[in-house]
């Protein structure tokens, strides 16, 4: 299993807050695409090729799935970014063990 984490924005490169629809439609696609998802508020900074330091505040997603599906979540992603003009996504792929309990 693979534990898969991706960043996405809550503005645009604009400073303006992307709509709640279209931040739903992103999460009911991971849903009907991953089987599920869980989702955190979390901010942080980064320096830009210019010296300029961002600041963003972003949510955070997590999907454990097959290491056979990871392509399918990268391929996602490409149109993700496409979708919110961002020039990158972050994207974590680490090993997992998950159990339900």
């Amino acid at each position: 299993m693979k534990r898969t984490t991706f960043i996405i924005p809550k503005t645009g490169n604009d400073g303006k807050l992307f709509p709640t629809k279209l931040i739903a439609g992103l999460q009911q696609e991971m849903l009907e695409q991953f089987g599920g998802y869980t989702v955190r508020e979390v901010r942080g900074a980064w320096l830009g090729d210019d010296g300029r330091t961002y600041h963003d505040e972003s949510w955070e997603y997590t999907i454990v799935m097959e290491e056979a599906v990871v392509e399918k979540l990268v391929q996602w992603l490409e149109k993700a970014k496409d979708l919110l003009s961002q020039e990158a996504m972050w994207l974590e792929v680490l090993e997992a063990e998950a159990r339900l309990v």
